[in-house]
C-alpha cells in the first residue's frame, strides 16, 4: 500500500498544506511571460525577476540593471540585514514618529521592529503572541494568507471582524 505525501506530514504540516500555497496559482499565471532568475544569459531581459527567494544573490545582477535608472544600487540591498530592520532606518522612523504622531514622546529605535510587509508582521505577531487554542480577531477584508498564518503558525482560531458599515462605508 503506497503512502501519500500528506500522510508523512505532522498534523501541523498537514494544516500548513490547506490551502496549499493559496497564492501559487496566481504567481504562476503572473510569471507566464517568462522568468529571469539570473542563471541564464539567454533569459528574457523583459521577464519577471524572482524576488521571492530569501537573499537571492543570483537575481541581483539583472535586478541591478533594471534599477539603474534609480542610480547605484548596492549589493547589500539584496541581502539580509538586522532582523529588526536597518539601524539607520529605525532611527529615521523613530524621529518621524516623535515629530508627527507621538509629539512630545521619545521613541527608542532599539524598541522598533521594522518588518518587510504585513505578511511578515502578522507571522511574527502570531508566532510570538498566540498559543494554540487562542482566538485572533482580524479586521476584514484582509490578505487571505493571514488566515493560514494564524491557524498554522499559532494553531489559533481566527475570527474576522468586518470593517464595513452596510449602506454607509465599504473598502473598495
Amino acid at each position: 500500500m503506497a503512502m501519500s505525501a500528506e500522510s508523512l506530514l505532522s498534523s501541523r504540516g498537514q494544516r500548513a498544506m490547506k490551502p496549499a500555497l493559496s497564492y501559487f496559482k496566481q504567481f504562476m499565471a503572473a510569471t507566464a511571460g517568462g522568468l529571469h532568475d539570473g542563471t541564464s544569459s539567454e533569459a528574457s531581459s523583459e521577464g519577471y525577476i524572482v524576488l521571492s527567494v530569501a537573499e537571492n544573490k543570483l537575481s541581483f545582477d539583472p535586478l541591478k540593471r533594471r534599477l539603474a535608472i534609480l542610480g547605484d544600487v548596492p549589493e547589500s540591498a539584496a541581502q539580509y540585514t538586522n532582523m529588526r530592520g536597518v539601524d539607520r532606518f529605525r532611527s529615521a522612523v523613530a524621529a518621524t514618529m516623535e515629530r508627527t504622531c507621538l509629539r512630545g514622546a521619545t521613541v527608542d529605535p532599539d524598541k522598533l521592529c521594522i518588518q518587510a510587509g504585513c505578511g511578515a508582521l502578522v507571522s511574527t505577531l502570531v508566532t510570538m503572541l498566540a498559543e494554540a487554542g487562542d482566538a485572533v480577531i482580524l479586521p476584514s477584508p484582509a490578505y487571505p494568507a493571514f488566515d493560514n498564518d494564524v491557524s498554522v503558525l499559532a494553531g489559533a482560531a481566527l475570527f474576522h471582524a468586518p470593517m464595513t458599515v452596510p449602506g454607509v462605508w465599504s473598502p473598495s
